[in-house]
């Protein structure tokens, strides 16, 4: 995940069907995948993609026809289907979420803040994906931003302070937020999330090996050991350091794309600017990586 040229030049692999074309997007992260049908991979073409995700973090896959079970299989080729608690499940295909449509005035788990899946936990997520079967005419795009950036942007004397430092990071957070505390439903569910989990600040990527600052807005609470008021300052900088624009990538979102992401290298949030109908499908893998570790 360390720089990538944004440039028109198009990395390619062969496979039965035709060239694969890879297009950087971004500067850090980010690339678009043309040639590939999501529907129908071989291991080895699993194992490419793989390498591909470890490069650029988001992968934007355009022209997809997949079915939830086409979704599903995807997912297996990764590792084990992750349910979500908190997101619409689709009937009949578990694992497989339903988003539809974004609050513009209340916080939901469509519009959080800049987040990574499930930090709170252990283990949090390893890879997700979004399916779009309708996006409003303008408006509705995904931010991600690469927290191998953020740590790589930290001056020297910051990266050795950060060092040996952990975070809280805690669900209860969102529930707080969101209101989401009014619905008994919602009470019972946060109440069977697990404790609090603490992760370093600092953590090595398990696939790229670089050093990313492990953090964010939504879930990261407070700093071990430091005063309230300090850990406040801290993590103040940190949730804005780590989005600034240039670690950026900004996913348009068009009918048919698919968006396979790479969860312990970046945050993400989505825009809640747009009217009309935005219709999505949504899997993810559980992670075997505690941050850390």
């Amino acid at each position: 995940m360390g720089h990538v040229e944004a440039t028109s030049t198009q990395l390619a692999w062969e496979q039965p069907g035709g060239p694969v074309r890879v297009r950087p997007l971004g500067p850090y992260i980010g690339a678009e995948v043309r040639g590939l049908n999501l529907a129908h991979l071989d291991d080895s073409t699993v194992t490419t993609v793989r390498e591909e995700l470890a490069r650029h973090a988001v992968l934007m896959f355009p022209e997809q026809d997949l079915t939830p079970d086409h979704l599903l299989a995807l997912a297996h080729h990764f590792g084990a289907i992750e349910h979500e608690r908190f997101i619409p499940k689709l009937d009949g295909h578990p694992g497989v979420h339903l988003l539809r449509g974004i609050s513009k005035t209340k916080l939901t788990t469509q519009n959080l803040i800049w987040h990574v899946d499930h930090s709170y936990k252990e283990h949090p997520l390893a890879i997700a994906a979004l399916y779009a079967l309708d996006v409003p005419p303008a408006g509705g795009d995904t931010l991600f931003a690469s927290m191998s950036a953020a740590y790589d942007g930290l001056s020297d004397r910051m990266k050795t302070y950060l060092e040996g430092l952990t975070a809280v990071h805690d669900v209860m957070a969102y529930g707080m937020r969101s209101g989401l505390f009014n619905s008994a439903d919602a009470r019972a569910a946060i109440a069977r999330m697990p404790p609090p989990a603490e992760h370093p600040l600092v953590c090595m990527h398990p696939a790229s090996g670089r050093k990313i600052l492990f953090v964010n807005e939504s879930w990261t609470t407070s700093v071990v050991g430091l005063d309230p008021d300090e850990s406040r300052a801290i993590l103040d900088y940190l949730f804005a350091h780590a989005t600034r624009p240039e670690y950026q990538f900004r996913l348009r979102w068009t009918k048919g794309s698919v968006c396979l992401w790479d969860n312990c290298a970046v945050q993400h949030r989505g825009i809640p600017d747009y009217d009309g109908l935005r219709l999505m499908h949504r899997i993810a893998v559980t992670g075997t990586w505690r941050p850390g570790a």
